[in-house]
């Protein structure tokens, strides 16, 4: 059980990737700066990088009912 959410996790990393180091850089600055607003600006894009592509994931690989 552990390896597959391990690969859904990996899937989910190569996708958003980029999005989340940007995020993390965005996040360095602004606490580097003291700057909240910059902070939490670096939260929201890491955020919805992360349910970006968990939702891209799942929606390829979902199974559909045959009737």
């Amino acid at each position: 059980m552990f390896g597959v959410a391990a690969v859904a996790l990996l899937g989910a990393l190569c996708c958003a990737g980029p999005a989340l180091l940007a995020a993390g850089a965005l996040g360095a600055v602004g606490s580097w700066l003291s700057n909240p607003w910059l902070i939490a600006a670096a939260a929201a894009l890491g955020l919805a990088a992360a349910g970006w592509a968990l939702r891209r994931h799942g929606a390829r690989h979902r199974i559909r009912a045959v009737t």
